[in-house]
């Protein structure tokens, strides 16, 4: 099955608001599993270092293989919209 990762911190400014968006576009794609992951845990540490997480907000997106799809940075998750997310979803699954 299709994963997406969002990786946050309760001190990052942003993720409240990113999260929000990828909560909306990814609850129309059931098909997809969505883990919300606070790096400030040791496992979060942990995939944070496996997949190389440089920043706050990220969203990752992994093939059914375990292989990423794709990442977005801090900075592309602070521009994209719920429709862009979707778009992104719809097209990947």
């Amino acid at each position: 099955m299709k994963r997406t990762y969002f990786f946050s911190a309760p001190w990052c400014t942003a993720c409240p608001a990113v999260k929000v968006r990828w909560m909306k576009a990814v609850r129309n794609y059931p098909d997809i599993e969505r883990h919300a992951i606070d790096m400030t845990t040791d496992e979060g540490r942990a995939m944070g270092s496996k997949y190389q997480v440089q920043g706050l907000p990220t969203i990752l997106m992994l093939n059914g293989d375990g292989t990423v799809h794709e990442m977005f940075s801090p900075l592309a998750c602070g521009t994209m919209d719920v429709t862009d997310f979707e778009t992104k979803l719809y097209h990947w699954r």
